[in-house]
């Protein structure tokens, strides 16, 4: 289930649809499953609302000082 941020009309993998619940939540997918990219809509605030999603799913907290103001580590995980 690959997630990439600002790409969420191309879920891929053996649980497409696995976030699709979170992502509705946060704005990122509407709700008939299509996203604002494919209607030629940006999201407002698109990144804030995929670490505010990742964090609520996956029971994460992120320094808010740090969200806004450092850069931040990335990793990919394989699961």
């Amino acid at each position: 289930m690959p997630f990439h941020p600002g790409r969420e009309h191309e879920r891929s993998g053996t649980e497409p649809d696995r976030l699709l619940p979170a992502l509705r939540r946060a704005g990122l997918v509407l709700p008939d499953g299509s996203t604002p990219f494919e209607h030629g809509q940006d999201v407002p605030d698109a990144m804030l609302r995929v670490l505010a999603m990742v964090e609520a799913e996956f029971s994460l907290d992120l320094p808010r000082r740090a969200v806004l103001e450092d850069a931040l580590t990335t990793a990919v995980v394989q699961v």
